[in-house]
């Protein structure tokens, strides 16, 4: 028996190695677009508040903002977040993030345990096959004792999804 041709096999065999691990890397950047689809399941809610008294909402609190994403084989960028606070039309009401504000977990839905995170600093995460994410974010609204009373609507948090990539 001869080893001719073997080391062409060898090299046919490194070749499709080759091929097989960029064929991954681009299945892995695909999945790494910015335009993840999150699912809002709840909005941070702070409810009645009164003038001179701050008010917070802790992650893990049933009124603070959840949300979902599924994502396949991939890497989810740097997710962040920032507020835009609510008006009554003339007056808008401070809300901040502190830096304990989030909680992220994959494939359980439940704040307890979770990792946490900064919002406005944001995390990144290597998600593996058919990965559920969940993110919790409270805050703190701080009216002054000079602040217009009235229902404050309009304020939103942002989710932005930076690429790493």
């Amino acid at each position: 028996m001869t080893l001719r041709g073997g080391y062409k096999c060898r090299g046919g065999v490194r070749r499709m190695w080759h091929f097989i691990v960029l064929a991954a890397i681009l299945f892995i950047v695909s999945g790494a677009r910015a335009d993840a689809q999150f699912n809002v399941l709840r909005h941070l809610e702070f409810g009645v508040v009164l003038s001179g008294t701050s008010k917070t909402i802790a992650p893990t609190d049933a009124t603070s903002a959840f949300f979902h994403t599924n994502r396949t084989l991939g890497l989810v960028n740097v997710i962040s977040f920032t507020v835009t606070p609510p008006t009554n039309g003339a007056a808008s009401l401070p809300v901040t993030l502190c830096s304990t504000c989030g909680r992220y977990r994959i494939n359980n839905n439940n704040p307890a345990g979770a990792t946490v995170f900064n919002p406005p600093t944001g995390f990144s995460q290597l998600i593996v096959l058919l990965s559920d994410i969940y993110i919790w974010v409270g805050g703190t609204v701080s009216p002054p004792l000079n602040q217009k009373p009235g229902q404050y609507t309009g304020g939103t948090l942002v989710l932005t999804i930076a690429g790493l990539l």
